[in-house]
Parts: C-alpha cells; sequence; structure tokens
C-alpha cells in the first residue's frame, strides 16, 4: 500500500467515534458485520484485511469468530495487538496476502478497496486463500452516485474534512466493475447492499446516515448510495 493510505491509528479510531464523517464509515463497519454473520459458521477463522485501528476485527471476535487482522502499517497493527490479545495480527500487503492457500473461511475488508495499487491484485489473493465455499464480504465508494458527486462539490464551495481524513484520493467503484473483477478472481457475487444515502457538510448531515436505506431499492440504490458492500463466494461445498 502506498504512503498515502496509511493512517494514524489513534487518530483514526477517535474519527470514527465523534466525526461527523466517521458515521459514514461507522456505517460501513455495521454493514460489514451484519453480512458476515449472514454467512458465518460457528469456528470459522476469518481474515480483517486492511484493519486499521481494529473495531471491525474487535467486533467480529467478542462474537466468537477466530480472527486474523491485517494492515500493512505497524503502527496500526502494534494498536491492534494492544487493544484486543484475541486477535493474531499480522503486518502485511492485502495485494500479496501472508497467507496459505485456503488457509481462511472468510475475508472481510472494510474502506480498503479505493486505497489499493490493484482491486484485481488484491481479489485474487482473496479467491487464493478462501477455502472451497468461503466468503468474502468487501466494501466500495460507489461510483456513480449522485450523492457523492454534489458532496464533493459541497466540500469545494464550503471547505471539505481535514486532510489527515482524507489522505489522498480514494477510488470508487461501479457495480458492475466489482462484478467481473470477483469473476476474473474465481469469485461468485452473492449479495449487494447498498448504504450511506447521506450528505455531509461540516457539523450536518442529510438526511440522517443510512436514514434512507430500509426504502430504497437497489436501483436506486446505484443511483444515489454512496457506497456499497459486496458478499461473495469462492465456488465449492454447495456455492457454485
Amino acid at each position: 500500500m502506498t504512503e498515502r493510505t496509511r493512517f494514524d491509528p489513534v487518530r483514526w479510531s477517535a474519527f470514527l467515534a465523534e466525526d461527523r464523517r466517521g458515521a459514514l464509515f461507522r456505517r460501513g463497519l455495521e454493514i460489514a458485520k451484519r453480512l458476515v454473520d449472514d454467512v458465518r459458521r460457528p469456528g470459522d477463522l476469518w481474515l480483517d484485511a486492511g484493519c486499521g485501528p481494529g473495531d471491525l476485527a474487535h467486533d467480529l471476535a467478542a462474537s466468537g469468530l477466530r480472527v486474523v487482522a491485517l494492515d500493512a502499517d505497524h503502527a496500526a497493527a502494534t494498536f491492534v495487538q494492544r487493544r484486543d490479545q484475541r486477535l493474531a495480527v499480522i503486518v502485511g500487503d492485502a495485494e500479496r496476502l501472508p497467507l496459505a492457500s485456503g488457509a481462511v473461511d472468510g475475508v472481510v475488508a472494510t474502506s480498503l478497496a479505493g486505497c489499493l495499487g490493484s482491486l484485481d491484485r488484491f481479489l485474487c489473493e482473496v479467491g487464493r486463500t478462501l477455502r472451497p465455499g468461503g466468503a468474502a464480504v468487501i466494501t466500495f465508494t460507489n461510483r456513480p452516485s449522485v450523492l457523492l458527486r454534489v458532496n464533493r462539490l459541497l466540500d469545494v464551495l464550503f471547505g471539505g474534512p481535514p486532510a489527515e481524513q482524507c489522505p489522498g484520493t480514494i477510488r470508487a467503484f461501479s457495480l458492475g466493475e466489482v462484478r467481473r473483477s470477483l469473476g476474473a478472481a474465481g469469485l461468485v457475487a452473492t449479495a449487494v447492499r447498498f448504504y450511506n444515502f447521506t450528505l455531509v457538510v461540516g457539523r450536518w448531515s442529510l438526511p440522517p446516515t443510512g436514514g434512507f436505506e430500509a426504502r430504497i431499492g437497489s436501483r436506486h440504490g446505484r443511483a444515489l448510495a454512496r457506497n456499497f458492500a459486496v458478499v461473495a463466494h469462492k465456488p465449492g461445498d454447495g456455492v457454485s
């Protein structure tokens, strides 16, 4: 991962907990946790790729999963290990996962895809390290989102978040692009969840984060939602 994608874990943890824009990222963690719960099995081993300050890894371990937390940054890995001794924490590149083929039952990655040099390399690594029938839950910034484009314009007009909260450009993706990349990696998309139908300007958000999620279908989601999460499976064990 490039230097610009590395976050100070203490500042990032505080940002997730307190900042209005942090609520958008928290929503992604919540969505990912729910989707993992839908596909997990007792005793599963899951990899949290790009774990950051470890919020999701901590929640997954608390729910009874065995969890490997991976981040490219030594400071983040140290922070996560001190936070939760139940986690197996490793420093490594998400595009070259330091795990054996078929080593894990699941992979989850939130707020990571847009920071990678190559989504395709990462997804191929996900496919390699998953056992047959294993699942991946990955979140993305939604490139076609009207709300995302409007919010970027509002940031230009009224001032966006501090630089340390947005270190560089985060790549966005269309759902079609993600489906093609998953297919090339030998993975099958089985569910999609659109979320964050929100504009954020300074201390204000309109509507409240995720307010319309339950009432807007996938067609509208593609046009409006700032983010989406995909569940994908590696064929095997009855999954095709």
